[in-house]
């Protein structure tokens, strides 16, 4: 048995494993250009030891991912060398959703020859699973800089093209990215956002027209209601989780935001997963939405809009 698999943090789900091979087969130790100078880069961050401190701070909602950084994923790198991850497989369980399920995501339709961005990348193994699924360029936007070193070191190890930006999504400068991308994934991150709408409309604005938008996040059970709502966890729930929306409430979202066809791709216990195409009309909160936290970023996306419809 590889060490670690009775730890599951992630779901665990039929077809996981054949993401996690494809990983595996294509990043592993005799692939990579210099596999003893990644060794030692990860071994701080991927240790059992590590892992154990960090799930000790998070049983204790003691600051867990800042005071004791941990690696992200569970890596099988052969030769007898594996990486403890936080969060076990569920970068696997999560392709396994996405992509599996009816409606959802289709490799060869949205991720083969893609421009392609992981936002909240962690150690950067979601993006070495969309380079392995064949995306010509994957970066990744990060904003704990101990997670971007952890990116980095993938990056480097396989050379996989594209760049890690160690800054808040918040911080994403919407004019530089404006349509750069055909998929944004964005696993596990918009439950730990303050500001929803100002982040789904970035998303939309780095997307370019009928670019796909796929994620995966905290969601209220199907017995709590199907309103419009968002439950409010805050900073006392271990891991940051400030928000638990129900599905209606983040298909809303989407919609509002510019995905007119924002859809719930699967829900399993508290967790959901959701894509949207994005449209080429602007997010209807756009109009000068009062309060708005980013206005900048408003005006950024109506003179974009205006110099492309010249």
């Amino acid at each position: 048995m590889i060490p670690g698999k009775q730890r599951v943090i992630g779901a665990a789900y039929p077809g996981a494993p054949a993401y996690a091979d494809l990983v595996t087969s294509q990043f592993n130790l005799s692939t990579a250009h210099d596999p003893e100078s990644f060794l030692a880069h990860t071994e701080e961050w991927g240790s059992k030891g590590a892992y154990e401190a960090w799930l000790a701070a998070y049983r204790k909602n003691a600051g867990s991912f800042l005071d004791h950084p941990v690696w992200g994923a569970d890596r099988d790198l052969g030769g007898g060398r594996y990486l403890y991850g936080a969060m076990d497989d569920r970068y696997a369980s999560n392709a396994a959703r996405i992509f599996g399920a009816p409606g959802g995501l289709v490799v060869d339709q949205h991720v083969r020859g893609s421009r392609a961005c992981v936002v909240g990348a962690w150690d950067g193994t979601e993006c070495l699973l969309l380079r392995a699924m064949g995306a010509v360029r994957v970066d990744a936007v990060e904003e704990v800089p101990e997670f971007c070193k952890m990116a980095a070191v993938q990056y480097t190890a396989w050379s996989v093209p594209g760049k890690i930006y160690a800054r808040s999504l918040y911080e994403m400068d919407v004019e530089s990215h404006w349509q750069a991308y055909d998929l944004l994934y964005v696993p596990g991150v918009l439950y730990h956002l303050t500001d929803l709408p100002t982040a789904v409309v970035i998303l939309w604005a780095m997307l370019r027209p009928g670019g796909v938008l796929a994620f995966e996040s905290i969601c209220e059970p199907a017995s709590k209601g199907q309103g419009t709502h968002a439950k409010y966890l805050g900073a006392s729930v271990p891991g940051w989780n400030w928000w638990s929306p129900t599905a209606a409430c983040y298909e809303a979202l989407m919609h509002d935001c510019g995905f007119p066809d924002g859809r719930t791709v699967e829900r399993h216990g508290g967790r959901g997963w959701w894509i949207g195409s994005r449209g080429d009309k602007l997010p209807a909160l756009s109009g000068g939405a009062a309060g708005f936290s980013r206005p900048d970023v408003l005006r950024t996306i109506k003179r974009l809009q205006e110099l492309r419809s010249l």
